[in-house]
């Protein structure tokens, strides 16, 4: 029998002026203290094309991440935040950046586990899709 399959998109990070993908070890400990699978999606452009490659996936675990962008907002009909603009803007800079590929993997994870009654988990940014 395989344990349950719980799957996580990794978050983009710059370390040596290279991006790498990364998902907080938190979460991946989270995941196997319950004696579940990690599955790692990585938040590149080509994966929501192959998203089949990873099911079936037993759940879903949203967490880590920048705000989510206006443009996935709005194309998913939900309402688009007041921002941070000027000196805010510039020293949360980290914050008001957006990652598309990680708002469109989630979202469509997001939409197809609930439409089969897959569990899903969320934190922070997690909850803020989830009430979107």
């Amino acid at each position: 029998v395989r344990p349950p399959r719980v799957l996580m998109v990794s978050r983009r990070h710059c370390r040596k002026n290279k991006f790498v993908d990364i998902v907080g070890e938190y979460h991946l400990d989270l995941v196997q203290e319950s004696k579940a699978a990690p599955i790692v999606i990585p938040r590149t452009v080509r994966t929501i094309s192959h998203l089949a490659e990873y099911l079936p996936m037993d759940g879903l675990i949203i967490a880590e991440g920048n705000d989510m962008s206006d443009d996935v907002l709005q194309k998913y009909g939900c309402a688009v935040p007041g921002r941070l603009e000027g000196e805010s803007a510039e020293k949360y800079a980290s914050d008001t950046e957006f990652d598309v590929s990680k708002d469109e993997l989630e979202f469509a994870l997001l939409q197809f586990a609930l439409s089969v009654g897959c569990p899903v988990l969320t934190f922070c940014r997690g909850c803020q899709m989830l009430n979107a």
